[in-house]
């Protein structure tokens, strides 16, 4: 959001001046004391990624300009560098001057919500949203916000007002989806899972929530078809090579069979991807193995996974690998019930 400056100049001194950094430059070097010349400079600099420079521009301006949107704009660069308790202080500061001013109580919750602060965040998204109804954007950010604090009700009914006024956002419908289907509101998740792929059948995270869901349901063909999807749009996405390699693993019947060396193909490559210090990659690696008759290394991997479940507190997790790797050690593989 740059200031209002070129009223002094020209037609043919603004074409003259056609780069906006050496025109606000120029405004610069004819006046002794130009706050908005400073603030427009600043804002073309980070505008072109160089913050540090536009930082030394925006304070500048303020000894002269203290606009609400100076500071704003200060706050941005501050955040580009990784400067957030900086950043918060000069969005507080915009705010102190201007209370109505929305995109600095968004830039002041994000900020906030980076450095830890959720709740603070979303008191000011809160308000985002207040002064701006009608900005699909700022529902969202509010929505996952609230999401982040376990307030899903909330954050279902902000995800449902961004795609009244945004319909064919796809995020919005996945991430929307990924609440009702916490609630197991399943239908109503992959409908919108559905309008997502609709308005984008590239959108890889999409398939795989799709197949999460569907195995959910028991419905192992359909959410391999999705695993596959995936694939097929990003060959080395993990989340899909896991899905799909835990599908043909504990598979029953000619399945499982026919797919056993595909399982440990796909487990073993996302491994070496993800660098395998996941518990659950690990889990699934570890069937694949036992489903191939690979039972010494399915155990083998199972105590891994089983470590790491076990350091991270997941509990339960635990439980059901220390009751796969029993079964490894008889020499049974894994198999969902359906």
């Amino acid at each position: 959001m740059a200031l209002v400056l070129c009223a002094g100049l020209t037609r043919a001194q603004l074409r003259y001046w056609h780069d906006s950094i050496a025109l606000f430059q120029h405004a610069l070097n004819v006046t002794v004391v130009n706050g908005v010349a400073e603030a427009n400079l600043g804002f073309a600099l980070a505008e072109q990624g160089h913050y540090d420079k536009a930082i030394v521009h925006y304070k500048t301006a303020l000894h002269s300009e203290p606009h609400a949107i100076i500071w704003n704009n200060l706050g941005r660069s501050l955040v580009a560098t990784g400067k957030l308790e900086e950043a918060i202080k000069a969005f507080q500061n915009a705010l102190t001057l201007s209370p109505s001013f929305a995109n600095a109580h968004r830039n002041l919750a994000l900020a906030l919500a980076r450095s830890g602060r959720l709740q603070e965040a979303l008191i000011h998204l809160g308000d985002a949203a207040r002064l701006e109804p009608e900005n699909a954007t700022v529902h969202n950010i509010y929505a996952v916000m609230l999401g982040r604090a376990g307030r899903t009700t909330e954050a279902i009914q902000q995800f449902q007002i961004a795609l009244r006024l945004a319909p064919d956002v796809a995020t919005t419908h996945v991430n929307l989806a990924n609440l009702l289907a916490k609630q197991h509101a399943w239908d109503e998740a992959m409908a919108h899972y559905s309008e997502a792929l609709r308005l984008n059948p590239a959108f890889v995270e999409a398939h795989c929530y799709v197949a999460s869901l569907l195995l959910e349901q028991g419905r192992t063909e359909d959410a391999a078809a999705h695993d596959i999807a995936a694939l097929q749009i990003k060959a080395d996405y993990v989340p899909a090579m896991e899905s799909l390699a835990w599908i043909y693993a504990t598979a029953s019947g000619e399945v499982g069979t026919q797919h056993a060396a595909e399982a440990v193909r796909l487990a073993e490559q996302a491994c070496r991807i993800s660098g395998c210090k996941q518990s659950g990659l690990l889990d699934t690696l570890a069937a694949a193995y036992a489903n191939a008759g690979r039972f010494e290394e399915a155990v083998k991997a199972d105590e891994e996974a089983l470590s790491i479940a076990k350091g991270a507190g997941e509990n339960n997790f635990a439980d059901s690998i220390r009751a796969r790797i029993d079964l490894y050690k008889k020499g049974s593989p894994f198999r969902v019930k359906k």
